[in-house]
């Protein structure tokens, strides 16, 4: 059976256990120079960011592993699922008023709002 699989880029730093993305497949991977804010303490760091293809039952898991002050997306079509701590948002790509919820719970995890644009290329 082939399963309906959803695309996105997560961050390694961005996760609770970041070993659950051995358990998917990766397209790509990017590690950034080291100036880039790893916590919302000020700590600067590298980021290690893994393109990888999910199912929807792993959307729980990324949920559970999500910190705060960060959030991931996945993409399938016009469909994109926004991941925060403890919190999902079903979103349109070219409907941004579906976007404005999510984005104001980022704003309260202390994200800057500039990062919350869920890019989808």
């Amino acid at each position: 059976m082939i399963k309906d699989l959803w695309k996105g880029c997560f961050i390694s730093e961005s996760l609770v256990d970041p070993t659950i993305l051995n358990n998917y497949h990766c397209s790509k991977i990017r590690i950034t120079g080291a100036d880039l804010p790893i916590d919302d303490k000020g700590t600067k760091g590298r980021w290690h960011m893994y393109w990888i293809e999910v199912d929807v039952d792993s959307f729980h898991t990324f949920e559970q592993n999500m910190k705060y002050n960060w959030y991931g997306h996945f993409r399938k079509g016009n469909n994109i699922k926004a991941i925060f701590e403890n919190r999902i948002f079903d979103l349109e790509k070219e409907d941004k008023t579906t976007w404005v919820e999510a984005i104001e719970y980022g704003k309260t995890q202390g994200i800057p709002e500039e990062q919350l644009d869920f890019l989808t290329e």
